[in-house]
């Protein structure tokens, strides 16, 4: 069970961010009072797992293709 803080911390999010995921399901935690909250490690490490960002591997949006093969005929034409 980890403490919000500390997973805040340790992913170099905020606390927020961290009770939102909580407040909307994405990971599991227990309320242990009012003020004492501590998160499911599997829970946590599933949840990352399945929504790791890994820097080049973002594929091209189709609009975005459109708009840089329509930019290079313009300049092509300009040429």
């Amino acid at each position: 069970m980890i403490a919000p803080q500390a997973c805040a911390r340790e992913l170099g999010l905020s606390e927020f961010t961290i009770h939102r995921w909580i407040r909307d399901g994405k990971i599991s935690a227990v309320k242990l009072s009012a003020r004492c909250t501590r998160i499911d490690g599997n829970s946590l490490a599933d949840y990352m797992a399945a929504n790791r960002f890994v820097p080049g591997e973002k594929e091209a949006q189709p609009d975005q293709l459109k708009r840089q093969k329509n930019t290079a005929i313009e300049l092509a034409g300009q040429a």
